[in-house]
């Protein structure tokens, strides 16, 4: 295979030389409700790993399913794996030859995980069940000489709550297990890592104590996977949401993205932050994302080439509806240089966009992945799609007409105040009312479930209005309030 594939690569050269530089394309790949969490490049080719739903998306059977496109976004091959769901965006890698998968049995939520191999031609060589016990979820997976290494913890309900460094042969089997444990847990959820080499790993969990709060530490292991040290994550830089990646850079430091901030708390949201810690563990600075975004958050982030970190995650701004694509870049003191907002209109369903995980180029472009709406592959139930992005390395899909994708700046924002519902979570109804809002013009209500389906349409001339909601399913929504004059609120709430 290695003779082969250099030839592969220069024919996916050649090709996308002569294509366009930049584009924004959506790509159906297990024919299914796709969502895109990881990406990678090898020579010429763009390998991106999502997390779907195979067949109808009503049918609720997970898959991951893996695309591959040449630089220009030209779609070469797509898989499915089926029964087998991805758990954490960590769990694959990609060596010489090929790309490497650790995921879930699916129907069995913590049921032992499985590796899959497949080549860079779209094959399924190898996939074997690992590691003795069940209840395990893999977060980190890495190829070592003669073997693997994963990164594990014990599931919430198991018997024992641990972490673990697992090292597997060259067969998949089990070769040493060494734990990590600490007092007072009642739930342990591990969120992101990063590879140290020769001198280890950190890693960071998000656990439940004993007094059922949830709180954040971050881990130092040595090769074995002994804990040198840990640093609790506190007060207000205490990550709430398990969208934490972090980002070394040697003799300077860890980097880490995260969000404060209760996500139920719809009058205060969530704040995205960026925090450098010490090599020991200790926090240098902080820094709030600045606020001209009315709600955004940051899912993930990677080093660039010199050495700043762009961050990627989905926001919603006033002037535009619905979720989009959002991506930043900071220096390394936490200055932000620039944040754009991602907008597709390509497509007839554009609700709910957004970005997980995104490369840089030799050339210093970027290529994101994520999660696009999308309902124009005339198969009904079909409405979300793998999103793959490539601007230049400012962020930009136009690159005559940046400034135009930031639309930052110019959008007023209307008050959380003007707009309020309740009771949150909702159970038959759910009342809108206009709270300190004089005007009552006629606003045009739109419910939409969190794949972006209209559930409700309801128009409204006074406030309060109550809202039958007998009819949706539990789960997260999105309301939405249109007036004649270009005012609008996005407002959540949960259906019990």
């Amino acid at each position: 295979m290695k003779k082969i594939l250099p030839l592969f690569a220069i024919l996916f050269c050649f090709t996308s030389a002569s294509a366009q530089i930049n584009y924004s394309n959506s790509y159906d790949i297990a024919e299914s409700a796709d969502n895109a969490v990881s990406i990678f490049k090898k020579d010429s080719l763009i390998f991106t790993v999502s997390l779907g739903l195979c067949g109808l998306i009503n049918s609720f059977r997970s898959c991951t399913g893996i695309l591959c496109t040449n630089l220009a976004g030209e779609e070469q091959w797509r898989i499915a794996i089926d029964s087998a769901s991805l758990t954490s965006a960590n769990a694959v890698m990609i060596t010489d030859d090929y790309l490497y998968l650790a995921l879930q049995s699916q129907g069995v939520t913590y049921q032992g995980p499985q590796i899959f191999k497949v080549d860079f031609f779209g094959n399924l060589i190898d996939s074997a069940d690992i590691l003795e016990e069940d209840d395990f979820k893999v977060y980190g997976l890495h190829k070592v000489e003669n073997g693997f290494k994963l990164y594990v913890g014990k599931a919430d309900e198991a018997p024992e709550i641990y972490g673990a460094l697992v090292y597997l042969n060259e067969d998949y089997e089990q070769a040493s297990l060494q734990r990590y444990t600490f007092e007072g847990m009642l739930e342990f959820i591990p969120v992101t890592m990063v590879e140290l080499g020769d001198e280890g790993s950190n890693i960071i969990i998000v656990y439940v104590g004993m007094d059922e709060l949830y709180r954040t530490m971050m881990i130092r292991l040595d090769t074995a996977g002994n804990v040198l040290w840990t640093y609790p994550m506190l007060g207000e830089n205490t990550p709430t949401s398990n969208n934490i990646k972090i980002s070394h850079i040697p003799d300077q430091g860890f980097y880490v993205n995260f969000e404060v901030g209760d996500m139920w708390d719809f009058e205060n949201p969530p704040k995205a932050k960026f925090a450098k810690f010490s090599e020991d563990g200790n926090l240098a600075w902080s820094r709030e994302l600045n606020f001209n975004l009315e709600e955004r958050g940051i899912r993930t982030s990677f080093l660039t080439s010199n050495q700043e970190i762009v961050g990627v995650g989905g926001a919603f701004v006033d002037s535009l509806p619905g979720l989009h694509g959002y991506i930043n870049r900071h220096d390394l003191e936490g200055n932000l240089l620039w944040e754009r907002i991602i907008v597709e209109t390509a497509f007839s369903t554009n609700f709910f966009n957004f970005v997980n995980g995104g490369i840089e180029l030799d050339n210093n472009d970027l290529i994101f992945c994520g999660y696009l709406t999308d309902d124009s592959s005339g198969t009904p139930g079909l409405r979300t799609n793998t999103w793959l992005v490539r601007t230049t390395p400012d962020g930009c899909l136009d690159v005559d007409d940046c400034d135009n994708l930031t639309p930052t700046e110019e959008v007023a924002l209307l008050e959380q105040k003007d707009f309020i519902l309740y009771p949150n979570p909702a159970d038959a109804y759910i009342t809108v009312d206009a709270e300190n809002f004089l005007n009552q013009d006629e606003w045009d209500i739109r419910i939409f479930n969190a794949s972006g389906q209209l559930e409700v349409e309801v128009q409204v001339s006074a406030f309060p209005h109550q809202i039958n909601t007998q009819n949706l399913a539990a789960g997260f929504y999105f309301l939405e309030l249109k007036n004649k004059k270009g005012g609008r609120k996005m407002l959540k709430f949960v259906r019990g």
